[in-house]
């Protein structure tokens, strides 16, 4: 089973798509910021991250996927943002990672997070 990190610091969007994925069948960890997800990043399961870009603390989703990328080389993000700017920076990491504008349909997620856990 698929391990996804699961990073959004509204609560109310961050269930929604917990409540998604699971419903797909992936297992999920969670968390409400980039310096709590970074301590989620040793476990050994993990195969992908959906995070916001956006995040409070000191680091925001970009410093997480590098964090993630340190940890587990080439490991998938999908990263979110309501922000087009913050996308566009997020578009130096190198593949894998799809890159979504919010509002996005949890359709366009789960084919998303489909695609990528395949490359894991």
């Amino acid at each position: 089973m698929t391990c996804i990190l699961v990073v959004e610091d509204e609560s109310e969007i961050r269930e929604m798509l917990v409540e998604v994925l699971r419903g797909e069948g992936f297992q999920i960890v969670e968390a409400a910021s980039a310096d709590a997800a970074v301590e989620l990043l040793d476990l050994a399961s993990l195969r992908l991250v959906v995070t916001d870009i956006n995040l409070p603390g000191r680091r925001d989703g970009i410093d997480l996927a590098l964090a993630a990328r340190r940890a587990h080389p080439g490991i998938p993000v999908v990263f979110m943002s309501g922000k087009p700017t913050k996308l566009a920076q997020a578009q130096r990491l190198s593949d894998p990672a799809v890159f979504l504008q919010k509002p996005f349909s949890f359709s366009t997620l789960v084919g998303a997070v489909g695609r990528l856990s395949d490359v894991t």
